[in-house]
């Protein structure tokens, strides 16, 4: 399970969105921590290609980032990801050279998440929830758009279901097995103000992780911003940890310290405090 927030930043054209880094299983001894450092926030890469005389495949002509998110079921949503991996970076048009809408990216995932949602609920003979968010740059509404899949649910009859996120200025998207206690956390906090949100919430879901109260969320935070040029991902920037002069930049829980070079090359991903 985990707590996943998407909202959009009033003064600039942007949606954030933050997850936490845990992953966790229900067992018959109860819930069990798997790993602080899952990837619950990743980037699908999109590609249109221009077919040519001399390129079966096509030739590049425009490319994007879109955000993918999800909660519940790990097994179907990386499932379901890596199944449109290969697919939406090789497109293909005969007529405008224009890139799908975000909805059309979302019904195209809708079928392999409710294949992989019937197929896994089977072999456990029970339902097996999952929610994946989709959120990018809608070339053609020439504005930032997202869509939640929903699937395993018991009162849904085996059906996926697809749902625009509400991702207008002053609204916040808040989903996941710790999406209750946040929510109130917020009502509380802002009851007397409607609030043009900047990184509040990210303040927010550090604290609410620090606190490290809830056995199946917690971790680090995951960030990532939405913009008309794509998707990016983020480092976690931790100005103040005990031990360290320096901010500590965290990617999934790991540190850049031990992850931030690949043989002679770095890797040169910004971060946000």
């Amino acid at each position: 399970m985990t707590l996943i927030m998407a909202w959009r930043e009033q003064a600039i054209e942007r949606v954030w969105v933050a997850t936490d880094s845990r992953l966790s299983n229900r067992g018959t001894q109860g819930t069990v921590r798997l790993t602080d450092a899952a990837a619950k926030l990743l980037s699908v890469p999109v590609v249109l290609r221009r077919p040519t005389p001399m390129s079966v495949l096509g030739t590049p002509v425009i490319a994007t980032n879109l955000a993918f998110a999800y909660a519940g079921s790990s097994l179907i949503a990386m499932h379901a990801y890596a199944a449109v991996l290969p697919l939406w970076s090789h497109l293909q048009t005969s007529g405008p050279e224009r890139l799908p809408s975000i909805r059309a990216f979302a019904e195209h995932l809708c079928t392999f998440i409710a294949a992989y949602t019937r197929s896994v609920s089977s072999a456990y003979s029970s339902p097996q929830p999952s929610q994946c968010a989709l959120i990018g740059y809608d070339t053609t509404l020439e504005t930032l758009d997202g869509w939640m899949i929903e699937a395993g649910r018991d009162d849904n009859g085996g059906q996926a279901s697809l749902r625009q996120m509400n991702l207008r200025p002053g609204e916040i998207e808040i989903f996941g097995s710790g999406a209750g206690r946040v929510r109130e956390e917020l009502a509380e906090r802002y009851a007397a103000q409607s609030p043009n949100w900047h990184r509040e919430p990210l303040e927010m879901i550090r604290a609410h992780l620090n606190a490290d109260q809830a056995v199946d969320v917690g971790g680090g935070v995951q960030l990532g911003y939405v913009q008309p040029e794509g998707f990016q991902l983020l480092f976690d920037v931790q100005p103040i940890v005990p031990g360290h002069q320096i901010p500590v930049m965290r990617f999934r829980g790991f540190d850049f310290s031990k992850i931030g070079t690949v043989g002679d090359a770095f890797v040169n991903l910004p971060g946000m405090a």
